[in-house]
């Protein structure tokens, strides 16, 4: 793959800008569509939905997907057009993509095999925690402010989260060529770019007390719609990606997004996040082949750290010179998951089985008030699938994600092409990066930041295929050359 090629320019392209100014005042025009007409904004979706239609492309109607995905909880994208169950911008949305998906699929080619596999599986277990968490509703929907009925509870716990799984169906079996990686690529450069600057701004701009940590979390639960594990979890993943682009290109789009990133990690005091970041660097520096830079990181990092906040270095910090775990941990260990795993020890049921999504709602932890400060969440994704769908779910998912982290190891060291190179690089940290945020964030079941996650594993199990093809088309060129 030529660095500069057309696709390699096309971000920073007359047309790619010109694309972006009419997306944008589009998507601005549609809000205030939202806000004051719903007849308008549902003129205005079928208008959207013609334009996909036209463009014949699931790849791009995935990155449009891409882009609007971490912004997908805020009311812009959640709140109904038209009083209707469904009508609401992103299930709209997560529909035209379907539509596109179908309306090309003379196009699509054969999945990989384990990419259908782990589909197949996940969608089977997720929905079994779903049909299982039916009769809880209520008490889900009160602690999530809602009333649904079970059409609408299907449509928010079910359906809504299939959205962020389309990312793995759509790359697995319409990625054709590096060009479609590298579009896929940049697409999640730049929409955490766009996050991290929609963040940065409304955090400067309305955060009053920037050294109130809870003022932070607040805002992020608040303007974006995202708990801030969620937001946080987003950068534990992507920032691999990242550095696969900067390295791979150099090229403004990754110096921006990682200049945007940085901050806006400092700012989410996700301390986990810190620790996939710190991780995450020498990680990709090793296995791309350049831990020579990694002193000169060390001493870097150690100078970055006389820059930082001083409410950054307290909350990375806290716990650490004491020993104490429950504040490193932020009670959760005694206050969490020690009440949640003793009630499951003592019911082989549940532990088999789990109880439903949003087990830990109904759990006689949760109504005993045993889980400190009634967190609705067990901010562990393993944690979460056991109670959520038992060790019969977890044992099979983590065998499948052992053998695409493995899958992905491997085709790390067969793949010859730099750029791809560095992408089957930036995968396989990001892996494991993320693997590791889960200990207190993330999720096994389709989230925000899992869209990336899948876009992410499609393009790994596709990366060798894609190489030998790239290697084909360039022995022959070499050899038409040759023979002219």
């Amino acid at each position: 793959m030529k660095p500069n090629n057309r696709i390699g320019q096309l971000f920073f392209s007359r047309a790619f800008l010109l694309e972006a100014l009419v997306v944008a005042l589009g998507g601005l025009i549609y809000g205030a569509f939202i806000v004051r007409s719903g007849a308008a904004a549902v003129g205005l979706t079928a208008g959207l939905l013609l334009f996909l239609v036209l463009s014949r492309s699931p790849v791009k109607a995935l990155a449009l997907l891409l882009m609007v995905v971490p912004f997908s909880g805020m009311e812009l994208f959640s709140e109904p057009i038209v009083d209707l169950p469904g009508a609401r911008p992103f299930l709209l949305l997560g529909a035209f993509v379907a539509v596109i998906v179908f309306l090309n699929l003379d196009k699509a080619t054969r999945m990989p095999r384990l990419g259908a596999v782990i589909a197949s599986v996940l969608v089977l277990f997720f929905a079994l925690a779903v049909a299982r968490a039916l009769p809880n509703k209520d008490a889900i929907g009160f602690a999530a402010g809602q009333e649904w009925s079970n059409f609408g509870f299907i449509l928010s716990l079910f359906v809504k989260p299939l959205i962020y799984l389309m990312p793995l169906i759509i790359a697995g079996k319409f990625i054709r060529d590096a060009d479609d990686i590298e579009f896929l690529i940049k697409t999640i450069v730049a929409s955490v770019s766009v996050f991290s600057a929609y963040f940065m701004y409304y955090y400067i701009f309305q955060v009053k007390d920037k050294g109130n940590i809870e003022a932070a979390w607040e805002y992020v639960g608040e303007a974006l719609g995202l708990h801030k594990n969620q937001a946080a979890s987003i950068y534990t993943l992507c920032f691999p990606i990242l550095l696969a682009r900067y390295f791979a290109r150099k090229d403004k789009l990754s110096l921006l997004g990682i200049a945007l990133s940085l901050p806006s990690i400092g700012f989410m005091y996700s301390r986990t996040t810190y620790v996939a970041v710190v991780v995450a660097v020498p990680l990709y520096l090793a296995f791309s082949k350049r831990s020579r830079f990694v002193p000169v990181l060390v001493i870097a990092g150690a100078l970055l750290s006389f820059a930082v906040s001083e409410t950054i270095v307290e909350r990375a910090s806290t716990g650490l010179a004491e020993g104490d775990l429950g504040q490193i941990s932020s009670g959760r260990v005694e206050g969490q998951w020690i009440p949640i795993v003793e009630e499951y020890l003592a019911d082989p049921q549940k532990l088999l089985f789990g109880q439903g999504s949003n087990a830990v709602l109904v759990s006689e932890a949760y109504q005993k008030g045993l889980i400190a400060g009634g967190a609705n969440h067990p901010h562990n994704m393993y944690l979460e699938l056991i109670i959520d769908a038992g060790l019969l779910a977890l044992i099979p998912m983590l065998l499948l994600y052992g053998i695409l982290l493995k899958n992905t190891r491997v085709g790390l060291r067969t793949v010859h092409d730099p750029t791809l190179r560095e992408y089957q690089c930036g995968a396989f940290v990001s892996m494991i990066t993320y693997f590791i945020g889960g200990m207190t964030q993330g999720s096994f079941f389709p989230t925000i930041a899992g869209s990336y996650f899948w876009t992410m594993a499609a393009i790994s199990l596709l990366m060798t295929k894609i190489d030998m093809d790239l290697q084909q088309k360039t022995a022959i060129d070499v050899s038409s050359g040759t023979e002219q």
